[in-house]
């Protein structure tokens, strides 16, 4: 009976001894997933304080916590500041700031390259996710058209894009939101960022392309006008829009990626990286969190 009676306690241990590192290991998996870093990208003209308070409201709601800038220089290096470390909660944020804040989609999507690259050396993390606002959407476009695959890189997740103008834009339009881009509307982001553009006809001359494109996607359309947004390749799309970019070209990459994600938000351009309702959305994409 006692032989009976130390078996079955020695079974008990280990089924508890086996729940206890399953349970451990699965603890280690979600912190793993919550270290995942997130890298906001600025568009046209951005700069730091383009999506500094988007991050600073992240890390108010505990959702990820300020780890580094990685700024690029004219000439395409890449410095970033801080140390980088793994300790504390949520996901290290990262800031890009691109010095040449009016480059070509090609050069952007060349140094994401090389921001990307840094970010995995330093934290070790082959996976990271990203939030990108306007033309910064457009330079992840190039890198996970033209990158992504190459060694050293990271695979980008998920990626939320906000107001980014992947048909393209009527750059009298910006201006007439923005005054002070009409000093650079000869510059190459501009000529790039206009509809029918020789960069925008490139990126889409081989539909194929986007095949090899895994990463998760949500696209974010702004709208200001008193009417709803319809379906996808609707006309109506065409005259909706947050002031500077219409929801048809916010959308336009459903036309490629069947299974990218859509939403809209009635704020103009410049207030999608400002709007606690679209920080809430891009969260709960990247995370799977409510």
């Amino acid at each position: 009976m006692k032989v009976w009676l130390g078996i079955l306690f020695a079974i008990i241990v280990i089924v508890v001894l086996i729940f206890f590192i399953g349970e451990k290991k699965n603890a280690k998996e979600a912190a793993k997933k919550d270290q995942k870093p997130i890298v906001f990208v600025h568009g046209f003209r951005g700069q730091a304080r383009s999506m500094d308070t988007m991050i600073e409201r992240f890390e108010k709601k505990k959702w990820g916590r300020r780890e580094g800038t990685c700024r690029v220089d004219a000439h395409g290096n890449v410095t970033c500041e801080k140390p980088i470390t793994l300790t504390g909660n949520g996901a290290p944020m990262i800031q890009v700031i691109f010095e040449n804040n009016t480059a070509s989609i090609k050069d952007q999507g060349l140094w994401m390259k090389e921001v990307l690259k840094k970010v995995k050396a330093t934290y070790g993390n082959d996976h990271v996710n990203v939030i990108a606002h306007s033309m910064g959407g457009l330079a992840m476009m190039n890198y996970l058209m033209n990158y992504e695959d190459e060694k050293g890189t990271p695979k980008v997740d998920r990626m939320v894009t906000m107001g980014s103008p992947m048909k393209g834009i009527e750059m009298s339009r910006l201006i007439e939101q923005y005054p002070k881009a009409a000093e650079k509307k000869y510059s190459e982001a501009a000529v790039d960022l206009q509809t029918g553009s020789p960069a925008l006809e490139h990126m889409y001359k081989d539909p194929s392309a986007f095949n090899k494109i895994s990463t998760k996607m949500l696209a974010i359309a702004g709208n200001v006008v008193d009417e709803k947004p319809k379906e996808p390749g609707s006309p109506v799309n065409d005259h909706l829009g947050d002031g500077t970019v219409s929801v048809a070209s916010a959308w336009y990459l459903k036309k490629y990626i069947p299974n990218l994600e859509l939403k809209w938000f009635a704020v103009n351009h410049f207030n999608l990286h400002e709007s606690p309702t679209v920080d809430a959305a891009a969260y709960q994409f990247l995370t799977d969190k409510k």
